[in-house]
Parts: structure tokens; C-alpha cells; sequence
């Protein structure tokens, strides 16, 4: 299957490689395909740097410079904020695919990228509450809108600093069907590095999670520490169907380049997919809009029934306005009609064409 985003394990070593752009300022900011964009900084003795950010995707120093022709309404609010910023801190969320710079103008402000799920750039003051994003979205747990103070998603397992008894814990309460299942979706760190765990700890995969033995979950701790290691030291391999920060053990790389921002800048991620891949991008597509129509239609029924709340509340008063209207409808001018309904002190309108009244409840 094509690659198609990075796993909390190359954002690691992503964010590892991009920090000597500690103290650079922004120079520009353009928009890219995807609902992207691109940073330009301005590094004092090594001049512009460009940063291509993917959200949901992708995130890597880029040679390319391809912006889009159109400029997105919130690469332009982006402009506005962010324009000559001093990058002062970035930092990847424990070990969850998010990712936070900290930049400084006369006022300090968080750039937010979320990796996961359909992903999302997010702008914030100092003390998080949110300036614009780049898509409205609503969580069972969480709301990301303006105005909102963004709140981080429930942190699940930080693999930079498991440990053994804690791995044993996670191990006897879990419900994976075998360890490689466990590894990379509990753990956090994905299919291919799960896999990788258990090749070089010659561990069976496809064991289950309550039989690993203690020995066994030194072994795994072992791998995770080499992991750790080799980012600090990050390169990039590039096969077929995969870029990755070090070699994996039982394949051969096609190339090897002299950083991993440098792989995913070279790596294609828009490769054809396979009608397996296709048919579940469809379904999810659809899964999508059916969970946007359900909200859209429970939102509606949520402000209907607060309507009819209101009124129940406030029956008295409508059934009177009701009952002044039909009394003087027959006999009296539209003029007089609206003057007795706006003698009541709730009346803030009445249409004489219409015959439509706006009450104040």
C-alpha cells in the first residue's frame, strides 16, 4: 500500500532534523496543493529556507517552490499574523502526530499541524485560544473553531518514554490479536516500525499480546531506545512503498539520502492507488459526509426544538398576541392592528404585507 502520511516516528525524526531553524524569521507564506502551505524563512548566514506543510500528510524542508496561483483566505490571515515571525520553539506533542511552532512577533502565537485523521492548521494566541484554522471542526471531546481555546487531543500511549512495567500493563490489558497489531496501533508507532520492532527483537508478530514474556518486553524496550537513537541521527531510505528515517533491517533501500526531510521532499506521495485503496477512499469519503449531514441535521433539530421550548415558555403571551390580531382583523385598518399588538411591549415588527409579526420572547 502507497504511503500516504507520516507516522508519529518520522514526525519525530522531522522535527529532530528542522531545528536549526530555531530564531528564523517568516519571510512568506504562500499556499500549496492539499489545503497546504508553504513557509519561506530567512536563516541569518544560509538565506531562505522553505518549509512544505501537508496537514494530514506531509511536513519537510522542500527545494520545490511551487505555490498555488489562488491564495487561500487563511494563507492570507496566516500573512497577516505571522508575517516576519521569530520561530522561537517547535516541538512535536509527547508522541502524537501534532506538532507545535511558537512564534514571536510584538505578541507570541502557536502554529498548530495535526497529522491525524484528515488533519487540520490551527492558529492560536499564547494562551492557546484559537485565531482561525484552516477547517471548522467538531469533536466528540473537543471544538476547533475560533474563539475556542484549542484543547490537545486525550494523549494515548507515549512510546519516547515507555518503559517495561508500564509496556506490561498495556500488554495484559490489551485486546489486540497479536503483538505487531498492538505495537503499532496502541503503542503508537505504526504498521512498518511495528514491524521493525519485531524483526530486530526476532520476536513472532503475530503473538499474542498477553503471552510476550518479561524477557520479550525487554527486547521491545531495547528496539524503542535504537529507534530514539538513530533520530538523533536521522537519514533518509527510500524503497518502493516506504521513506524512513533509518534502514530497516531485512530490506534493501533503493537510495539513501543525506537527511529524512530530503526523502520526503523526493518521495512521490501522490502514487496511483490500487482499487482496494480507491474503494476504501470512497467509502470513507462517504462515511464522511453522512457524519457532516447527521450533524448538520441534528444541529438544525436542536435549534428547532429550542423554538418550540421557547414558545411552550412563552405560550400565554403568544396565544394573546394571537388572540389581538384575530379579534381586529375583520373590523380595523392594518395600521390600528400593529399599533394594539405593539402596545403589548413585545411586538418588535409587524408586516402589513405579510401580515408577519417578530415578537420579542
Amino acid at each position: 500500500m502507497a504511503k500516504k502520511s507520516v507516522t508519529s516516528v518520522e514526525l519525530a525524526a522531522v522535527i529532530e532534523e528542522l531545528h536549526f531553524l530555531l530564531q528564523s524569521k517568516i519571510s512568506q507564506i504562500y499556499s500549496v496543493e492539499e489545503h497546504g502551505l508553504l513557509l519561506q524563512w530567512h536563516l541569518a548566514g544560509e538565506g531562505k529556507k522553505l518549509l512544505r506543510i501537508l496537514p494530514g500528510k506531509w511536513l519537510n524542508l522542500s527545494e520545490i517552490k511551487e505555490p498555488s496561483e489562488k491564495l487561500s483566505q487563511f494563507c492570507t490571515q496566516m500573512r497577516k499574523y505571522l508575517g516576519n515571525a521569530t520561530l522561537r520553539d517547535l516541538y512535536q506533542k509527547n508522541s502524537e502526530r501534532i506538532v507545535v511552532f511558537k512564534l514571536e512577533k510584538k505578541e507570541v502565537y502557536h502554529l498548530i499541524v495535526e497529522f491525524f485523521s484528515k488533519g487540520n492548521i490551527i492558529l492560536t494566541d499564547e494562551n492557546f485560544k484559537i485565531i482561525g484554522v484552516q477547517e471548522r471542526q467538531i469533536w466528540k471531546d473537543r471544538v476547533v473553531k475560533p474563539e475556542e481555546v484549542y484543547v490537545f487531543p486525550a494523549s494515548k500511549v507515549n512510546w519516547k518514554l515507555l518503559e517495561v512495567e508500564a509496556l506490561k500493563a498495556l500488554l495484559r490489558q490489551s485486546s489486540m490479536g497479536s503483538l505487531v497489531k498492538f505495537l503499532a496501533a496502541e503503542v503508537g508507532l505504526g504498521g512498518v516500525y511495528a514491524e521493525e520492532v519485531c524483526s530486530r527483537a526476532h520476536l513472532e508478530k503475530q503473538k499474542l499480546p498477553a503471552l510476550v514474556t518479561e524477557e520479550e518486553m525487554n527486547m521491545v524496550i531495547t528496539v524503542i531506545e535504537e529507534f530514539k537513537e538513530s533520530l538523533k541521527n536521522s537519514k533518509g531510505y527510500l524503497y518502493d512503498d516506504e521513506v524512513t528515517p533509518f534502514p530497516l533491517l531485512l530490506r534493501q533501500p533503493k537510495e539513501v539520502l543525506a537527511s529524512y526531510n530530503a526523502a520526503l521532499d523526493k518521495w512521490e506521495p501522490a502514487q496511483k492507488s490500487s482499487p482496494q485503496e480507491q474503494a476504501i477512499e470512497s467509502m470513507e469519503n462517504i462515511i464522511e459526509q453522512q457524519e457532516n449531514s447527521l450533524k448538520e441535521q441534528a444541529e438544525k433539530a436542536d435549534a428547532t426544538k429550542k423554538k418550540g421550548e421557547t414558545i411552550y415558555e412563552n405560550y400565554m403571551l403568544v396565544r394573546e398576541l394571537l388572540q389581538i390580531y384575530n379579534v381586529m382583523k375583520g373590523k380595523n385598518q392594518v395600521s390600528e392592528i400593529e399599533a394594539a399588538l405593539k402596545k403589548t411591549g413585545k411586538v418588535k415588527s409587524f408586516n402589513s404585507i405579510t401580515r408577519k409579526m417578530t415578537v420579542e420572547l
